[in-house]
């Protein structure tokens, strides 16, 4: 009781109810958990107004402005501007704005059969050009200015305690310095993969992408039918702000709003595969991570989902 009020106090959010932790692999010191709230929001970024702004009436007098008004108000959005007069301003050479970028994934071209895939998918899905992460700097989750005396089991203690109180759909864990350190690596190495999940009718397959502090990832069918702009069903992101302190990498995995495939407790599932697949599995769990970008016409799920059935 008295670490929940700890936690409360060092964390940005309050705390609800007691739940059990569970560690589930001590390669991460897991304590993955979760509750069973409303998962976390989500929100499409609000696209630049351009030239949203009312042009002046010295503008809208001009008579080369009203035959070409929608050729203007759309050179004055691509240029990033806010009004007609900055992009008069901008003709003029008299300021050199910075125009906002809007970058767009370009959308899979990749075909993968509607029943047992024949082989993976190469092209990427990027989430951050179409969504809004959900998950937050450490610093607006955790008052790091007042763990700073808690030594890494007082840490990690309070970092899962949090979030298994939290009243969205999240999963924790915690990495050692050196666990994180091969995990990064080999997934720069091999950003992208598939992953089973076992349901009562056979496997699910999803699809992820890892991208500098986190991991993404989508259902097969969801990647299949939107390409580059498939929405993520879960996020994962990777904390090594505290790392040089306490020799530790804290992790969190927000369930995002719009999912109708994943649970918690499925979640947790690929969270451990991916360890496994990527970090402290065996010798054919790698293997297959390789040939998945090193011989995508030779990988057969077949043997990812043997892989799987090997997991204790």
């Amino acid at each position: 009781m008295a670490s929940r009020r700890l936690a409360a106090v060092l964390c940005r959010s309050s705390l609800r109810t007691s739940r059990q932790l569970a560690t589930v692999a001590p390669g991460w010191r897991q304590a993955l958990s979760c509750s069973p709230s409303p998962a976390a929001t989500q929100s499409i970024p609000s696209k630049s107004s351009g030239a949203g702004s009312k042009p002046s009436n010295d503008i809208l007098e001009d008579p080369y402005y009203r035959k070409y008004e929608d050729k203007i108000k759309l050179k004055v959005q691509s240029a990033g501007l806010k009004s007609i007069e900055e992009y008069k301003q901008l003709l003029k050479g008299q300021t050199d704005p910075q125009p906002t970028s809007h970058v767009h994934a370009q959308p899979s071209t990749t075909a993968i059969p509607s029943n047992t895939p024949q082989k993976p998918p190469i092209s990427r899905f990027s989430p951050p050009a179409t969504i809004k992460s959900p998950v937050k700097p450490l610093s607006e989750i955790l008052r790091t200015d007042l763990v700073l005396n808690l030594d890494a089991e007082g840490l990690t203690q309070i970092w899962n305690d949090h979030h298994s109180q939290s009243q969205r759909d999240v999963i924790s864990g915690v990495m050692t310095q050196d666990f994180y350190k091969k995990h990064k690596e080999r997934a720069r190495q091999f950003p992208t993969f598939i992953l089973p999940l076992p349901r009562k009718e056979g496997f699910e397959f999803f699809y992820i992408q890892h991208s500098g502090s986190q991991t993404y990832l989508t259902s097969l069918l969801e990647f299949k039918t939107h390409g580059g702009f498939a929405r993520p069903c879960l996020v994962m992101t990777y904390y090594d702000d505290l790392v040089s302190r306490f020799g530790i990498v804290l992790m969190l995995g927000e369930i995002t709003s719009h999912n109708r495939t994943l649970n918690a407790v499925e979640a947790r599932n690929l969270a451990y595969q991916i360890q496994l697949f990527y970090v402290n599995g065996n010798t054919e769990k790698l293997e297959l991570v390789e040939k998945f970008h090193r011989d995508p016409k030779g990988f057969n799920y077949q043997d990812l989902i043997a892989e799987i059935g090997r997991i204790a």
